[in-house]
């Protein structure tokens, strides 16, 4: 965003101003629609992703907990001890971070509302020293970490 020259940004105002007035003054919304257009994505819903190695249709989790662990088959065990078979079956490509504060892990797009609700309902009904949550960004991940579950 630095980088555009500020004389550049006088031949765009008109436009920037006529997209804002299309949406009744929403800045956010005409900002998001010339992003949506931009990047492609403006016909088609995006597809969910795995942040860990891109597959479509992949979602990536955290499990982030209050202290650090010390093998990533704690985190294993929680997932198969509070989740069906059908669910942690599907998990795959887990990997720790760096700090040893929590691990990341991808479920397929068709299962990750569940996955959600059941560590929600835990939160809620129980103290957990973890949460679980979908990740919008990585931490540093440990590099000498095994990839463990498929892919």
């Amino acid at each position: 965003m630095n980088e555009v020259n500020e004389d550049v940004i006088k031949n765009f105002e008109k436009a920037a101003d006529d997209l804002i007035e299309q949406e009744q003054g929403n800045h956010r919304r005409a900002l998001a629609k010339t992003l949506a257009l931009l990047s492609g994505y403006h016909k088609e819903v995006m597809v969910d992703r795995s942040l860990l190695n891109g597959f479509e249709e992949m979602v990536t989790f955290i499990m982030k907990f209050e202290k650090p662990f010390f093998q990533i088959q704690m985190v294993w065990s929680i997932l198969r001890r509070e989740t069906p078979d059908k669910i942690n079956g599907q998990i795959k490509l887990m990997r720790s971070f760096k700090d040893m504060m929590g691990a990341c892990f991808d479920v397929p797009s068709a299962i990750a509302a569940q996955l959600e609700d059941i560590f929600k309902y835990l939160q809620e009904e129980r103290r957990t020293n973890y949460e679980v949550y979908r990740a919008t960004s990585l931490p540093e991940l440990k590099e000498d970490d095994r990839v463990m579950g498929g892919f």
